[in-house]
């Protein structure tokens, strides 16, 4: 299966395109509201069983927010990365276009087909206007 039906079956809730952008956005809202709520800690009296429970715990929840914060780093990196393919694409197409031009440019044909169209332009206007003054007298 290709990376875009994965990622088209993973966030086919969505109503928008799941590009790199649109997921950072969902990713951080997600673990902004459980950030929020898991730094409240925990209270009372623990035994040294809980107490090795609730380390553990934390330590687990400071691996998911790391690992939160890689995947929406990742997803910056690979947002610039499109970016700059895009803009790399964009270049060599110029580039060639130009090459083309200057190509068509310098070719005999064309400068003999233009020379030949500017010759048809100035001959159809004086026919024009020979015909235009030549009815007037």
């Amino acid at each position: 299966m290709s990376k875009n039906k994965r990622l088209k079956a993973l966030f086919s809730h969505w109503v928008t395109e799941p590009t790199p952008g649109n997921i950072l956005c969902h990713l951080h809202d997600k673990t902004e509201t459980f950030r929020r709520t898991a730094s409240s800690g925990f209270r009372g009296e623990t035994n040294p069983m809980e107490k090795q429970l609730i380390e553990h715990v934390t330590g687990l929840r400071q691996q998911v927010n790391m690992l939160t914060d890689l995947v929406q780093a990742l997803l910056v990196i690979e947002d610039e990365r499109i970016s700059q393919k895009m803009k790399r694409a964009f270049t060599r197409v110029l580039e060639g276009v130009k090459e083309l031009w200057r190509k068509v440019n310098e070719s005999t044909l064309y400068r003999i087909l233009g020379l030949a169209g500017t010759l048809a332009f100035l001959c159809a206007i004086l026919v024009w206007l020979f015909h235009r003054f030549w009815h007037l007298s």
